[in-house]
C-alpha cells in the first residue's frame, strides 16, 4: 500500500529547481500551521477544492494559536534569557504567518474562501494585536495591523455592512497616515496608506458621495504614482497605478465625461494586458485585465459606441471562460463573469438582438445563483442575481414570452427586497436593483391587462425614488426614476406632468445619460411638443445603431421622428 508521510520534516527550497518560491512559502505555512504539506498542496487535479479547504482550515487553526503565541511572547519578559528568546521566536513566527496571509495567500483566501472563513482568520489576527500595547508596536507591525483591518473591512463591505466596513477603513487610515508621515519615502508605508485611502473612497462612492470619493481617489492616484516612481520594475506597484487609472475613469463617467473616462480606462487596460502577458494563468491578473475591459466597455456604451462596447465585453468574458468550469470556485472571477454576461445582454438588447440578450441574461443569473450558494454572506451576489432576472424579464417581454417574463420579474423582486432588507443605505441596491425589479413587475402587470396593479406599483416606486434622486447624485437612480415616470405616463392620457419631470431631470444631463435614458428623453420631448429636439436626439442614437425594443416602439408610434431616407441610410 502507498504510504503518506503527512508529518515528514519540511525544508523549504526556494530555488527554481527546488520547491520554487511558491512551494517554499507553502512549506513555511505548513510548518507554521502544524499541518502536512500534502494537505496544502495536493497535485491531483480532482482534489484541488479539498486542498483549498485545507489551506483555509489550516490557517484558521494557525490563527487560533496566535492568541496563545501572543500571551506566551509577552508574559515572559521577566523570565530567563532562553524563555525570552523563545517568546521572540514565537512572536516572529506569528508575524510571519500574518504577513504570509496578507500577501501570498491573500488571493487564495479571497478567491476560494467564504467571507466567514476570511473574517474568522482576520479576527484572530486582529485579536493578536489587540492583546498588545499598540504604542509599543513597530512600524511593520502597525502596517500589518492596518492591512488586517482593511481585509476585515472588505469582508464587511461584501457582506453589505458598510458602517462596520467604514469604521475599520478609517481606523486603518489613521494608522497608515501617521506611519507615512513618519517615513514618507518608504514604499511599503505608501502602499499601506494607499489601500486605506482607496477603501474609504470606495465606501463614499458606493453611497453616492462623489465629492469625498473624488478626494480619496485623487489621493490614491498620487500615491500609486509615487510607488511606480520608487521602483519602476515592481509589478505590484504598476497594478496600483492600473487601479488608480480605473478609479479616475469611474469618476469621469459619473461626471458625464465619457470620452475622458475612455482615455483613463485605455491607460488602465494597457497596464493590465502587459501584466497579463507575463502571468496569463494567474487569476488575479486575469481579473484585473477583465475589469479594465469592463470599464472601457461602459465608457463606450455611454458614448453609444454599441458594437465596440459589445466586442470589448466579449473580450472580457473570454478571459473568464477557462475559470467558470474549473473545480476550484474562484468567487472574484465568478462575480466578474456574472456582471460581464449581464452587460453583454444589455448591449445585445440595445442592438435589437432580444434572443441573444435573453440567453446572456439567463447565464448571468445562473452564475450569480452559483455565487449566492458558494458565498451566502455576500449581499452583492443577491443584487447580481436580481438584476440578471430583471434583464431576463425585459428580454422575454421583447420576445412576447409574457409567462417567462412574469416568472423572472417575480424572482427578481423577491431577491431585491431580501437584499435591501439587509442594508437600506446602499443607494444602488434601493435605487437601482429594487427599482428595476419593481419597474419590470409593473410592465408585466400592464401586459397582463392589470393596469390598476401596474399603476399602483409605479406610484409607490416613484414616491420612493424621488427623494433618493434628490439626495444623491447617482445617475442610475435618476435613470430608474425617469423610466418609472415614462412607464406611468404611457398608461395615462393626462401625463404631461410626468413627461415634463423627465425633461427637467435629464434634459441638461445628456452627457451623463445612457442611450436608454436618451431614448426616454426623446420620447418626453415629443410628448411635450418639443418635436425638433426629439427628432434630433432620436436620429443621433438611431444612426449609432441603437435598436432597443422600447426605442423601436417609439419609432413605430411616431414614424416621422426619423425621415424614411435616413432610415434607409442606416
Amino acid at each position: 500500500p502507498t504510504e503518506e508521510w503527512e508529518d515528514a520534516p519540511l525544508a523549504a527550497d526556494a530555488r527554481a529547481e527546488g520547491d520554487g518560491k511558491r512551494g517554499a512559502k507553502l512549506k513555511l505555512a505548513a510548518a507554521l500551521l502544524g499541518v502536512g504539506l500534502d494537505a496544502l498542496v495536493r497535485r491531483d487535479e480532482r482534489r484541488r477544492t479539498i486542498r483549498r479547504r485545507w489551506v483555509i482550515s489550516g490557517m484558521a487553526a494557525g490563527m487560533a494559536a496566535l492568541g496563545g503565541l501572543s500571551l506566551f511572547a509577552f508574559s515572559q519578559r521577566d523570565a530567563a534569557v532562553v524563555a525570552r528568546n523563545d517568546a521572540v521566536k514565537a512572536r516572529d513566527d506569528a508575524e510571519g504567518l500574518i504577513e504570509l496571509i496578507l500577501t501570498d495567500l491573500k488571493s487564495d483566501l479571497e478567491g476560494f474562501g467564504t467571507l466567514k472563513s476570511v473574517t474568522a482568520i482576520g479576527n484572530r489576527a486582529i485579536g493578536y494585536y489587540e492583546g498588545q500595547d499598540v504604542k509599543a508596536l513597530t512600524p511593520d507591525q502597525l502596517g500589518r495591523r492596518a492591512r488586517v483591518l482593511l481585509m476585515l473591512g472588505e469582508a464587511d463591505n461584501k457582506r453589505g455592512n458598510l458602517d462596520a466596513a467604514l469604521a475599520r477603513y478609517e481606523t486603518a487610515a489613521a494608522t497608515t497616515s501617521e506611519q507615512l508621515a513618519r517615513d514618507p519615502g518608504n514604499a511599503q508605508r505608501i502602499f499601506d496608506h494607499a489601500q486605506s485611502v482607496f477603501w474609504v473612497g470606495y465606501i463614499a462612492w458606493q453611497r453616492g458621495d462623489r465629492e469625498k470619493a473624488k478626494r480619496q481617489f485623487t489621493e490614491y492616484h498620487k500615491l500609486a504614482q509615487k510607488l511606480v516612481a520608487s521602483d519602476p520594475a515592481n509589478e505590484d506597484w504598476h497594478a496600483e497605478l492600473d487601479y488608480a487609472y480605473s478609479n479616475l475613469g469611474t469618476l469621469a463617467m459619473d461626471d458625464g465625461e465619457a470620452a475622458a473616462a475612455e482615455r483613463w480606462f485605455r491607460k488602465s487596460l494597457e497596464i493590465s494586458l502587459a501584466r497579463l502577458e507575463k502571468a496569463p494563468g494567474d487569476a488575479d491578473t486575469v481579473w484585473a485585465a477583465g475589469q479594465a475591459y469592463a470599464w472601457l466597455a461602459d465608457a463606450l456604451h455611454r458614448q453609444v459606441k454599441l458594437e465596440g462596447a459589445r466586442l470589448t465585453r466579449v473580450s472580457e468574458s473570454l478571459l473568464y471562460s477557462p475559470f467558470l468550469d474549473s473545480e476550484r470556485v474562484n468567487l472574484s472571477i465568478l462575480d466578474a463573469a456574472t456582471v460581464s454576461e449581464h452587460a453583454i445582454a444589455q448591449l445585445e438588447l440595445s442592438l435589437g438582438n432580444a434572443e441573444a440578450a435573453a440567453e446572456r441574461a439567463a447565464r448571468s443569473a445562473a452564475i450569480a445563483d452559483k455565487l449566492v450558494f458558494a458565498d451566502v454572506d455576500a449581499s452583492k451576489h443577491l443584487s447580481r442575481a436580481s438584476l440578471g432576472r430583471t434583464l431576463s424579464a425585459m428580454s422575454n417581454l421583447a420576445l412576447g414570452r409574457t409567462e417567462a417574463a412574469s416568472e423572472a420579474a417575480s424572482e427578481a423582486l423577491i431577491l431585491a427586497e431580501r437584499l435591501v432588507a439587509q442594508d437600506k443605505t446602499t443607494v444602488l441596491w434601493t435605487g437601482n436593483t429594487l427599482a428595476q425589479a419593481k419597474l419590470l413587475s409593473a410592465k408585466v402587470e400592464a401586459l397582463q391587462a392589470n393596469l390598476g396593479g401596474a399603476k399602483e406599483i409605479l406610484d409607490e416606486l416613484i414616491a420612493t425614488q424621488r427623494p433618493l434622486a434628490m439626495d444623491v447624485s447617482e445617475p442610475a437612480v435618476t435613470r430608474a426614476l425617469c423610466a418609472a415616470l415614462a412607464a406611468r405616463a404611457r398608461m395615462d392620457v393626462d401625463s404631461k406632468d410626468d413627461w415634463n419631470e423627465i425633461v427637467e431631470l435629464i434634459g441638461d444631463l445628456r452627457e451623463r445619460s445612457t442611450p436608454e435614458a436618451q431614448a426616454i428623453l426623446a420620447e418626453a420631448f415629443v410628448e411635450t411638443g418639443k418635436v425638433e429636439q426629439a427628432s434630433s436626439l432620436t436620429l443621433e442614437i438611431y444612426a449609432k445603431g441603437y435598436r432597443h425594443p422600447d426605442f423601436v416602439a417609439l419609432l413605430d408610434k411616431f414614424p416621422n421622428l426619423i425621415p424614411a431616407a435616413e432610415r434607409r441610410v442606416h
